[in-house]
């Protein structure tokens, strides 16, 4: 599989013609839009229960734990065990 990376701009019809390298295979294709500005969630449909779940992700608040907190967790659940 080759890659190609060509700028383009998005018109307000949303039409895009690229032209690709003379020297770039010729047959069947993907082709793959990456903008440059940021997506709203209006924009982005999940498709299946895992795009779903990385979306709801997102959704939440950032939390942040130090390392010190893990390990007391780590260290009272393996005192839990009694072992």
């Amino acid at each position: 599989m080759r890659a190609c990376q060509i700028e383009a701009h998005i018109p307000p019809n949303r039409r895009l013609e690229i032209v690709v390298p003379e020297n770039f295979p010729v047959g069947e294709a993907e082709v793959i839009v990456l903008s440059r500005k940021g997506t709203t969630k209006e924009m982005i449909e999940p498709t299946n229960a895992l795009d779903a779940l990385l979306t709801w992700q997102q959704s939440l608040p950032r939390q942040s734990r130090s390392l010190e907190d893990i390990a007391t967790q780590v260290r009272e659940e393996r005192e839990a065990w009694g072992s």
